[in-house]
């Protein structure tokens, strides 16, 4: 049984049809930073936290992982995203985060999207850092 599973698994990588969900458990992390971060020219301007209770329909579910999107835009049409920072402060909770729209560089009307996911218990803190606005 085991033998026929490995081939299955390993017929569906060579394909490249293996689900996203059994590919993210290498890509789980308790940090994603994307940009450069620099006090003297930005500033916060979005703060957030993802926090998805556990239920038991998400524990036995284990191959359809919580998905949560998170979307933010600028503030002002000349803020532009500088630092993108997403973390979880417990360790056993890592989780997996893409950017799915945007990301450093964008500026408003554009939005920045960012997709989390884990299997059960998401816990995810966001800070966004943009640009100064100009006068």
């Amino acid at each position: 049984m085991c033998s026929r599973w490995m081939a299955l698994v390993l017929t569906l990588l060579a394909l490249g049809q293996l689900p996203t969900c059994c590919l993210a458990i290498a890509q789980l992390d308790e940090e994603f930073i994307w940009g450069y971060r620099d006090d003297s020219s930005q500033r916060i301007c979005h703060a957030e936290s993802v926090i998805v209770p556990p239920t038991w329909e998400a524990f036995f579910s284990f191959f359809r992982p919580v998905t949560r999107l998170v979307t933010f835009t600028p503030p002002n049409t000349n803020q532009a995203v500088r630092y993108i920072r997403v973390w979880t402060d417990a360790p056993w909770h890592r989780f997996r985060a893409e950017l799915v729209h945007g990301g450093v560089g964008t500026k408003a009307p554009a939005s920045t999207i960012i997709r989390l996911h884990r299997h059960w218990l998401l816990f995810a803190n966001i800070v966004v850092y943009c640009s100064i606005p100009t006068a």
